[in-house]
This record gives C-alpha cells, sequence and structure tokens, in this order.
C-alpha cells in the first residue's frame, strides 16, 4: 500500500561530511541521530514549562472555557480531552439558552476546580519531563533539509 505524502516537496536532501558520506555509500546505510546529539540546543527542548497555577491564572482559563461554551464555533471531538461531550452539552445548553448565566456559586465551584486541576497538572510535570527525556534516550530520527 502506498502512503500518500503530507506534504508537497518532490525532494529531500540528506547532509554529510566527506567521510560520511563515504561510508554511507561504501555500506549503503543511512546515519539515525539522537536528539540528544544534535548540534542545534534549540532541537532538543521538550520540558514542559506551565505558570504556576494561582488565583489569577484559574479566573482567566475559567473565562477561557466560557469563551468557549458561548462562541458560535462548534465544539470538535477530543477538543477537551476526557470532558469533550460535557462541554458539548454545556455548548448547545447555552446555544438553546444564551441569557443563562452561572451563579455566584457555580462561578466560585468552577474556579476551584479549574485550580485543583491546573495544581495537579503542575505537580505531575517535574516527572513527566524526566519520562520524555528517558524515552529520548531511545529515540532516533533520521534528519532531512528540504534545500
Amino acid at each position: 500500500m502506498l502512503i500518500e505524502p503530507t506534504h508537497n516537496k518532490k525532494s529531500f536532501f540528506k547532509y554529510y561530511t566527506p567521510e560520511s558520506g563515504k561510508l554511507t555509500l561504501e555500506h549503503t546505510t543511512r546515519k539515525w541521530s539522537t536528539p540528544l546529539l544534535f548540534n542545534d540546543p534549540f532541537d532538543n527542548q521538550f520540558d514542559l514549562n506551565l505558570e504556576e497555577p494561582n488565583e489569577a491564572l484559574a479566573e482567566k482559563m475559567v473565562a477561557l472555557f466560557h469563551e468557549n461554551l458561548t462562541a458560535d464555533e462548534p465544539i470538535y471531538a477530543g477538543q477537551f480531552g476526557a470532558i469533550t461531550l460535557i462541554v458539548m452539552l454545556l455548548h448547545q445548553a447555552h446555544r438553546n439558552n444564551p441569557d443563562f448565566e452561572y451563579s455566584e456559586s457555580d462561578q466560585a465551584e468552577l474556579k476551584e476546580a479549574m485550580l485543583q486541576g491546573m495544581q495537579s497538572t503542575y505537580a505531575k510535570v517535574p516527572k513527566t519531563n524526566e519520562e520524555v527525556r528517558a524515552l529520548m534516550t531511545d529515540v532516533s530520527v533520521f534528519c532531512l533539509s528540504e534545500t
């Protein structure tokens, strides 16, 4: 089965030193590089860096969440992960009842839930970064250029 390309390029190029090029031709092999050995430090930045959760950030996220619920654009499958179906139902409820407003206690509960979720995610970031670094030691990349 032929795989359709996800680009419109007709060719790519692989750059080698003269020595590496000669070895590649002699042994008909290709060089795969580990990201840990890339010469550009920006090619290997993968740490998640999240702002530490706080009240103001939680309020901002609740406001963004509310914007999504009241937007004219539809919610697409998977947009909000595990809670997408709930968000879709809330989005539809808002479209059917445009004058609906949350009570102050509803807003406070939503902000507290948002803050707790953010704190839980933030606490997992160091372990996630560590796991990604460990995975990167076992990964090889075939580097090509368009030019």
